[in-house]
C-alpha cells in the first residue's frame, strides 16, 4: 500500500492485546516521559521561539522585507519583489526539467512520482513564515572581512478552508555580520550567553548586520510513496540551490563544497591534487573548493542517508579512496585519519551530504509548532539531530572567539559530535580510524543497518518499540533512480507489554509499509500512553490518499487509526536515521513517536490543495 499519515489521531477505544494489563498509561505524566519538554534551548545560537518570531517579523524582519516586498501572501510577493520572481521562475523551471526527465512525475495523487506544485509559490493562500534565526558567528572563516552570517530561515506554508498546513520547502536569507572594533569577538560577544527578545534582538545582534547577500532554498521537489519503492520504504529528492542578491538582482551560484557530477578526468586528477594539499583545511572544517569543481544546483535523496551514491558526489567521483588517496600521513590530523574518512568528510560538507546526515528527511530546521496545530501534522522537535549536536560545538567556537578570536578545535563531521557517546540513533564506528571515537553509550551496540562504512547506535539487548528491526545494503549508484536493496534481513523483536510483536517493513509488500530499516511494534492500548523508550502512536489508516484525493479536510481522513507502540521521543532523545518526532494525542506537547517523516502531512509535498 502506498505511505499513509497516521500519527497523533485521536484516540480510539481498542481492546488491550494480552499482556497489555501491564502497560502503564501514563496521562502525559511518567517520571521518566521527559514531558513539557521545552523547544531546544540555545537563544544565541537558534532562536526558534515562535513569538519572539512573529514579533520580529512584525518588526521588518518578514520575508518581503528582506527581499524588497511584501509578504501578506505569496502573490503580492510575487507581484512587488523581483528577486522573488525570479527565485519563482528559477524553481518553476527546475520543476519542467524534473518533469522532461521523469514524464509520470506530476502534481497531486494521480500518478506514484509526485511532484511540488510550484503554483504555491504564487498562490494567494500561502506565504513563507519566520520559523528560525541562526547566529552563524563560527562562519568567520568563511566571510573574509566579516564575521559569519546571520540566516532567517522561512518556512512554506498555507491556510485555505479545507485545512492548513506547513509545506516541506525553506528559503533561507543570509547576512553578513561586519566586524566590530577590528574583529570579531565583540560581534560574538553580542550574542553569547544572551536570553534575546525581540527587542533584543532587534538592538543588538540584528542592529549591524548587512544587507542580504544570498538566498539558499530547500524543497522536496519529488516524492515516491512506499508502494512505488517498497525496497526502500519510498522516495524523495530534495533540490538546494544558492543565489547571490546584488542590485536587486538574483544570481545563481556555486554550491559550497559540492562538486559536479559530470567532473572530467583531468579535472578529477585536479580535485584530487587540491585535495591533497589542502588535508589540514579539510580536516579543521574550513575548506573552500575552488568554484570551477562545484555544481550550481544538488539533489540529496532520502532516506538511508549516505548509504546513497546520490548523497556521496566526491565518493561517486572517487570510489576507491584507499588507492586514490594511499601514502597519506593522517596522523597530524584531529578527525581525518583514514582515505575513508577523508571523502566522508568531503561527502558531508556538501550541501546534500550534510542535509542527509542525521536530518530530518532532507531538512535540519522544520520549526517549533504553534499550540493549535493538529497533532496529526505536528513535528514535535523541529529540529534535527545534526543541528543540536552541532549547536554544542558552535557554543564553544563563539566562547573561543570573545575568548581569543578562534573558533577553538575543527567543526565536527555533520553526522556526529565526537566527544560524547551516543544514544539511539547516533552514528557509531565499524572500524575506519577516522571513526573510532564515535562509541556508543552503556545499553546500546553499534550495528551495520544500511551497508555503509558506519553504523547506528541501537539497544544492545535487540529491537524493541519502534526501533530498526531491518538490515540491509544498498548499491551505491550515482543515479538514485537505480538504487537496489539487497542482503535484507528481519530481526524479532518485543515490545514492553510483551504482546505478539512484527517488525513493519520498509517494503509494502505483505506488511505495513514505509518504515526505512524497519520498526518493531504491536497494538498497544491508549494513544498516548507512555512507558520508558516507548510510547503508544498509531498506525497508519487504510484509504487515507483516496479520502484525500476525493476532496476532504486531511483531518477528516485521518480517523480510525489503531494504537501502536513507537519509539518515544522528544529534543533530548533523538530517533533513528530516516525518521522526526511526530506528534501523539495524548501526550505531553514535544513529546512524540518516532515516525517516518512521509507519514506526517507537512512532510511531503502530496495530496495538499492549495487555492
Amino acid at each position: 500500500m502506498a505511505l499513509a499519515l497516521c500519527v497523533g489521531l485521536a484516540a480510539c477505544a481498542t481492546d488491550p492485546e494480552e499482556g497489555d494489563e501491564d502497560w502503564e498509561d501514563c496521562g502525559g505524566k511518567c517520571d521518566d516521559a521527559s514531558s513539557g519538554v521545552a523547544p531546544l534551548g540555545a537563544p544565541d545560537l537558534l532562536v526558534n521561539d515562535l513569538g519572539v518570531l512573529d514579533q520580529l517579523e512584525r518588526g521588518g524582519f518578514d520575508l518581503g522585507s528582506r527581499l524588497g516586498g511584501a509578504s501578506v501572501n505569496n502573490a503580492m510577493l510575487a507581484s512587488s519583489s523581483p528577486v522573488y520572481r525570479q527565485l519563482a521562475d528559477v524553481v518553476a523551471a527546475d520543476l519542467a526539467q524534473v518533469k522532461a526527465a521523469d514524464p509520470t512525475a506530476a502534481v497531486g495523487l494521480g500518478t506514484s512520482h509526485r511532484l511540488f506544485d510550484v503554483t504555491w509559490l504564487r498562490a494567494a493562500s500561502a506565504r513563507f513564515r519566520l520559523v528560525a534565526v541562526t547566529n552563524r558567528t563560527d562562519r568567520a572563516a568563511a566571510t573574509p572581512g566579516a564575521c559569519g552570517e546571520v540566516r532567517f530561515v522561512y518556512r512554506l506554508m498555507y491556510s485555505a478552508a479545507k485545512g492548513s498546513s506547513r509545506l516541506p520547502m525553506t528559503l533561507l536569507v543570509v547576512h553578513e555580520q561586519p566586524e566590530q572594533q577590528g574583529g570579531c569577538a565583540a560581534v560574538a560577544r553580542g550574542w553569547l550567553g544572551q536570553t534575546l527578545t525581540a527587542d533584543k534582538l532587534r538592538a543588538g545582534p540584528l542592529a549591524s548586520i548587512g544587507p542580504a547577500v544570498r538566498i539558499e532554498i530547500n524543497f522536496q521537489s519529488v516524492r515516491w510513496p512506499a508502494g512505488a519503492r517498497g525496497d526502500l520504504g519510498g522516495h524523495a529528492e530534495y533540490l538546494m540551490r544558492v543565489f547571490r542578491i546584488a542590485g536587486g538582482t538574483l544570481t545563481t551560484i556555486k554550491l559550497p563544497n559540492t562538486i559536479a557530477t559530470n567532473l572530467s578526468a583531468a579535472q578529477k586528477t585536479q580535485l584530487r591534487q587540491w585535495i591533497v594539499d589542502n588535508l589540514t583545511q579539510i580536516d579543521d572544517g574550513t575548506a573552500l573548493v575552488p568554484d570551477v569543481y562545484l555544481a550550481t544546483k544538488a539533489i540529496s535523496v532520502s532516506p538511508r542517508g549516505l548509504a546513497r551514491g546520490a548523497n556521496r558526489p566526491y565518493l561517486m567521483a572517487f570510489p576507491d579512496p584507499e588507492a586514490t588517496f594511499s601514502g597519506i600521513d593522517f596522523s597530524r590530523h584531529a578527525l581525518v585519519k583514514s582515505p575513508g574518512g577523508l571523502v566522508r568528510r568531503l561527502d558531508t560538507m556538501t550541501c546534500q551530504g550534510c542535509h542527509q546526515s542525521r536530518g530530518l528527511a532532507g531538512f535540519h530546521i522544520l520549526g517549533q509548532e504553534d499550540a493549535d496545530t493538529a497533532r496529526a501534522n505536528a513535528v514535535e522537535v523541529g529540529t534535527s539531530p545534526h543541528l543540536h549536536e552541532e549547536l554544542r560545538w558552535r557554543k564553544a567556537a563563539l566562547a573561543h572567539l570573545v575568548a581569543d578570536g578562534t573558533v577553538g578545535s575543527p567543526r565536527p563531521f555533520a553526522e556526529r559530535y565526537y566527544a560524547v557517546p551516543g544514544t539511539y540513533g547516533s552514528h557509531c564506528g565499524l572500524g575506519d580510524a577516522s571513526f573510532a571515537t564515535w562509541t556508543c553509550a552503556t545499553g546500546f551496540t553499534c550495528k551495520d543497518v544500511s551497508g555503509d562504512e558506519v553504523g547506528m547506535c541501537v539497544p544492545q539487548a535487540g529491537p524493541s518499540a519502534g526501533d530498526a528491526c531491518e538490515t540491509s545494503s544498498v548499491t551505491l549508484e550515482a543515479d538514485p533512480h537505480r538504487d537496489t536493496v539487497f542482503d535484507m534481513e528481519v530481526q524479532g523483536c518485543k515490545v514492553p507489554s510483551g504482546a505478539p510483536a512484527t517488525c513493519s517493513r520498509s517494503s509494502a509488500s505483505g506488511s505495513v509499509g514505509g518504515f526505512p530499516n524497519g520498526s518493531c511494534t504491536a497494538r498497544c492500548p491508549k494513544m498516548g500512553a507512555i512507558g520508558g523508550a516507548a510510547i503508544c502512536g498509531a498506525t497508519p489508516p487504510s484509504g487515507f490518499n483516496e479520502c484525500i484525493g476525493a476532496g476532504k479536510a486531511f483531518t477528516d481522513c485521518l480517523a480510525n487509526a489503531t494504537p501502536a507502540f513507537r519509539r518515544r521521543c522528544d529534543s533530548a532523545t533523538a530517533c533513528g536515521d530516516d525518521y522526526v518526532c511526530a506528534g501523539v494525542a495524548g501526550a505531553p506537547r514535544g513529546v512524540g513517536a518516532c515516525m517516518p517523516p512521509y507519514f506526517i502531512f507537512q512532510a511531503r509535498v502530496d495530496g495538499h490543495q492549495v487555492p
